[in-house]
């Protein structure tokens, strides 16, 4: 029987991040900072946050650069002027 911090794991790597993930890790990748990312897309500080810690658990990374740098090698984000 699966422990609850293997659940978690499971459902997280088993769930794609939405389209809402991606623009706020792409707005990231582009150099601007969380509050800016929150800014522009109109969200709460803590949700862009949330929605950073959601693609690093989609992509099984552990800091937001290397989830920047994962999701660019796979084509999840592009790379486009803030």
């Amino acid at each position: 029987m699966p422990t609850p911090t293997t659940r978690r794991i499971e459902v997280a790597t088993n769930t794609m991040p939405s389209p809402e993930v991606w623009r706020s890790l792409a707005l990231s990748a582009t150099g601007l900072g969380t509050a800016e990312v929150a800014e522009r897309l109109g969200l709460d500080l803590a949700t862009v946050r949330h929605h950073i810690f959601q693609a690093m658990s989609a992509l099984g990374t552990t800091s937001k650069l290397e989830t920047i740098l994962v999701a660019l090698q796979r084509g999840l984000i592009a790379l486009r002027p803030a």
